[in-house]
């Protein structure tokens, strides 16, 4: 076995909140830089192991949608451009994203915000 310097650089997605970099059995402090990448650059040796966590955290929303299929005078989900100050028109969805998964439900025939989840 031997030990070698060089860089290894992970990418740290805009979703995750609190990532955990351990390094060789060391926690390792993450400095995003551009492009949301964290450098590593050290001598490295044999079995030297990294472990990167992202956790994922669920985030629940419900919209109305902008369209609500051509249907005349009801195109404005939210006039003032604020999610949470709903106006007449556009249809109820619901969305659940987990890191980089989104998942949509149309909430059907009107139902109560959250019914379907």
């Amino acid at each position: 076995g031997g030990s070698v310097d060089f860089a290894v650089k992970f990418r740290i997605p805009n979703w995750c909140k609190g990532p955990t970099l351990t390094v060789a059995g060391a926690s390792v402090p993450i400095a995003l830089a551009a492009g949301g990448f964290h450098e590593v650059q050290r001598t490295w040796a044999d079995g030297d192991a990294v472990e990167l966590d992202l956790p994922m955290e669920p985030l629940v929303e419900t919209a109305r949608t902008i369209n609500n299929g051509g249907v005349p005078g009801k195109d404005t989900a939210y006039a003032d451009g604020n999610r949470n100050n709903y106006v007449a028109g556009g249809l109820p969805y619901a969305t659940v994203s987990l890191g980089p998964l989104l998942f949509a439900l149309p909430l059907e025939g009107g139902q109560p915000w959250g019914f379907a989840l």
